[in-house]
């Protein structure tokens, strides 16, 4: 199973944090994913995947089971790069599950 790793450059955001990951040493190029992603662009490093493109992340739908579909890797999880700033001014990791959890709640 691979993480993949997403990337946009429809957010600013998003693209220090993929240079940042493509300037550490085992990057190559990824599986050829050109016929079902058009726009997009894989590496490769270990068992992770960074997926560049250019449509907003909000468009994109069922990535990891598009991934899969295209390459024949499982994907374990998907993290999409963005860069956010605390309140107080300092760098700040901001996790969140995907999807409106008022919306949706889970179940209890």
């Amino acid at each position: 199973m691979v993480t993949l790793v997403v990337a946009t450059t429809a957010d600013p955001a998003s693209v220090g944090p993929a240079s940042a990951f493509l300037a550490m040493p085992g990057w190559n190029p990824g599986p050829s994913i050109a016929v079902r992603f058009i726009g997009m662009e894989s590496f490769a490093n270990g068992l992770v995947r960074l997926l560049k493109h250019e449509r907003s992340i909000v468009a994109e739908d069922d990535l990891d089971r598009r991934w899969e579909a295209a390459t024949g890797e499982s994907v374990d999880e998907v993290i999409f790069l963005s860069r956010h700033t605390a309140v107080s001014n300092r760098p700040a990791l901001t996790v969140h599950p995907i999807g409106i959890s008022t919306i949706f709640p889970p179940p209890i």
